[in-house]
């Protein structure tokens, strides 16, 4: 068996990769594989020389000049398609792009048009089975039964989708693209493919279109213009592909953050499609379609009416039999609020059962507005005889890990106990769980030196919230509540928030307005060692693929109220040594009756 020459050996050793690293002999290689100088003989150890000098290059050199001139040298080889090499091309340049500062240097109109045309040419040389695979790589959620893949050019391609995708949620990239780049074209077309023939890549296009959605002007012409909701919609309706589900949801999501999109987007189908999303098993997209829900209904009556009286569709009755096509999608939202859901990957991610709590809150808000101008009472009636209404809302004081839902549950309840229906089912339920009242009480009992020691606006309006609750079950509520009720209420030192009045000026405060949105992006792998192609390791993960991208005009990238983790992107050992790439119940009544069909007709409250 050959062996290496002597200076391959030397290079094996880490004093002679950290003196190649210094003498920059990566750019070298690039200059000599772009000019063709080096033999056919020659390549292998070219190619192993480059991972090696790359992996060890220090965190100066891998940001300095040397290194973008490098890592274009290189494009411009793999583009070229070498056969024999280019998975080994490939993996060098993911190494770079896992790098956020890096990403933000890629992100100028010819560098990235030329990844994205590396991204597609990979994407078509490879058989269905590893689209099938990538595909699988990219789901947000995964088990023990969720099929993985060891190919190389699986894990790769999943990588740099993530990577390209990450690379858009820089404030570069909105500086530099938009809607009429070449580039963002390219992409659009891939959206507009049918749904049934959609690749790896439409991820990356949602993500990165979707990315350019960040301001009412944008999102309202991508509606009304641009029609691309139309194309979304049906792959909310259509795809069994959680990956794809979840980053279209994303963009959607954006999409319904102006007021002017919304009644559009629901006449579109968008409810629809969300109530089909609702019975998947993908928690990350369970939790995308109640924000949707969530985001439709705020201030909108229109919408409001549809949630009451329009029907989940067959879509939904397709992926589960036992949900009929004539359910009411207001009951349907109540039965899913109710529903068990899988852990979600990440805690960044919308929660389908506080999205849907807040859907009804939301609801319960519009309605309850002193100036409403529109006629309330019928929806008002018809929310009031679903059976466990009161349940999903109480789920939200429960929990304790979102203080902003919290405060929106003892809201809800308390718009909720202000009619004697309404109150009734609050008192259903802390019958179910006694733990209810204790809770609210907690809350109406803080003391004020105890809410300045907290220093939370969130705590003395979850206060407030509680005593305006407490009031209306004791107005309301059956005798044995109003005693437990009237005890918290008589020890109160802030009686002066139980007036029913104090409850409506609430209402017409806080109109739900974004400051900013978000939509999914992919997430961006840790740098480490390239290495060759067959000492490619999967760096292990449980949810490799999308995050939720950055607030619109801001350089931070997550949620409004988190972070956005880096998730790595998993790639196994093909051949060899592993070494890291890196990283109660309301009896039946005819309104109840309405609800299971088409229920009552609509007025015309449509936007002109």
């Amino acid at each position: 068996m050959p062996q290496d020459p002597p200076d391959m050996q030397l290079m094996q050793i880490e004093p002679g990769k950290a003196a190649a690293a210094a003498l920059r002999l990566d750019a070298t290689i690039c200059t000599f594989l772009v000019l063709d100088r080096i033999s056919e003989a020659g390549l292998d150890y070219a190619t192993d020389l480059l991972s090696w000098v790359t992996s060890n290059l220090s965190d100066a050199q891998f940001k300095d000049e040397v290194s973008l001139e490098t890592f274009k040298s290189l494009l411009n080889v793999a583009l070229q398609y070498d056969e024999d090499h280019h998975l080994e091309y490939v993996a060098i340049l993911v190494h770079y792009l896992q790098d956020p500062e890096f990403q933000q240097r890629i992100a100028t109109p010819k560098l990235l048009d030329d990844l994205v045309t590396l991204m597609l040419e990979f994407e078509a040389r490879l058989d269905p089975e590893d689209i099938e695979a990538v595909f699988q790589e990219l789901a947000t959620s995964k088990n023990a039964d969720t099929p993985t893949s060891d190919e190389a050019q699986v894990l790769l391609l999943a990588q740099l989708i993530g990577l390209l995708s990450a690379a858009s949620a820089t404030d570069v990239f909105a500086r530099n693209f938009n809607v009429r780049s070449p580039v963002i074209e390219r992409l659009e077309a891939k959206l507009r493919t049918p749904w049934d023939s959609a690749y790896p890549s439409t991820i990356c296009a949602c993500v990165m279109v979707g990315n350019l959605a960040m301001s009412d002007e944008v999102c309202i012409d991508m509606v009304k213009i641009m029609e691309l909701h139309i194309r979304l919609i049906v792959i909310l309706k259509k795809s069994d592909k959680p990956a794809l589900l979840y980053a279209a949801a994303g963009f959607m999501r954006h999409l319904t953050f102006p007021e002017a999109n919304r009644a559009l987007l629901a006449d579109a189908g968008l409810m629809e499609a969300c109530c089909r999303m609702l019975v998947l098993k993908d928690p990350s997209v369970r939790g995308e379609a109640a924000a949707m829900l969530c985001k439709l209904v705020t201030g909108n009556f229109y919408n409001i009416e549809k949630v009451m009286y329009e029907t989940v569709g067959p879509d939904t009755e397709a992926i589960d039999p036992e949900i009929s096509a004539d359910t009411v999608i207001f009951s349907h939202i109540v039965e899913q609020a109710l529903a068990p859901s899988a852990p979600l990957p990440s805690t960044t991610m919308k929660n389908p059962m506080i999205e849907l709590g807040r859907t009804i809150v939301a609801m319960l808000r519009y309605l309850g507005r002193p100036n409403a101008e529109k006629d309330v009472e019928a929806v008002q009636i018809q929310i009031l005889q679903v059976p466990q209404i009161a349940r999903p809302i109480a789920q939200l004081v429960r929990q304790r890990f979102y203080p902003e839902a919290r405060s929106e549950g003892l809201l809800g309840l308390g718009l909720l106990a202000q009619t004697l229906e309404g109150a009734a089912a609050i008192a259903e339920e802390i019958k179910e769980d006694s733990a209810l009242l204790e809770t609210i009480k907690e809350h109406a009992n803080a003391t004020e030196a105890g809410l300045a020691h907290q220093g939370s606006s969130t705590a003395s309006r979850d206060h407030q919230n509680a005593i305006v609750l407490l009031q209306a079950l004791q107005n309301n509520a059956v005798r044995e509540l109003q005693e437990a009720v009237g005890e918290v209420l008589r020890t109160s030192r802030l009686t002066k928030w139980t007036q029913y009045s104090r409850i409506r000026q609430s209402l017409s405060k806080h109109q739900v307005r974004r400051s900013s949105g978000d939509v999914s992006t992919l997430s961006s792998p840790g740098g480490a060692s390239p290495g060759r192609v067959r000492e490619l390791a999967r760096r292990a993960t449980d949810s490799p693929a999308m995050l939720p991208g950055r607030p619109r005009g801001s350089t931070y990238v997550g949620e409004a109220t988190g972070e956005r983790p880096s998730t790595p992107v998993r790639v196994r050992e093909v051949i060899g040594e592993m070494e890291e790439v890196s990283p109660g119940t309301i009896k039946e009544s005819p309104a109840r009756e309405r609800l299971k069909g088409k229920g009552m007709k609509r007025t015309n409250t449509a936007p002109q």
